[in-house]
């Protein structure tokens, strides 16, 4: 009587389907569905904003943090407490963060001319 033995496959042969499911299946779940937004924060030099920019950065997006006074939250040392800080070590460390000066008229320079065409699109599209 001949006994048939399974011999293990050389390397490089195929996998089975079920394995190149399985290993695709992985791979998207471990995988980012989106890379690099623009982010806007509006009040973002308090403690949450700063904890969320820092995450965001680290997560490879671009931050931009709108505040009052820029030249004051990007200083060395806290200089007043009426305006937020996060400190010149904060942006050193997280090189994805950017300050901006905002007074609340210039949103459309930050988020470009895109919104402006899409809005006008919609306009048109609901009259």
């Amino acid at each position: 009587m001949i006994k048939k033995t399974r011999k293990t496959p050389p390397h490089g042969t195929k996998m089975s389907m079920k394995k190149q499911a399985f290993l695709l299946q992985l791979l998207a779940l471990s995988t980012p569905l989106v890379h690099g937004f623009n982010v806007i924060l509006a009040g973002g030099t308090g403690e949450l904003g700063r904890a969320l920019s820092a995450l965001l950065a680290k997560e490879g997006h671009d931050v931009t943090i709108l505040c009052r006074n820029a030249f004051l939250a990007a200083a060395p040392a806290r200089v007043s407490s009426d305006f937020g800080w996060l400190g010149r070590s904060f942006l050193e460390k997280n090189p994805g963060v950017k300050l901006r000066d905002w007074d609340g008229g210039d949103l459309l320079d930050i988020v470009g001319q895109d919104w402006l065409g899409k809005y006008r699109y919609i306009r048109k599209s609901r009259s």
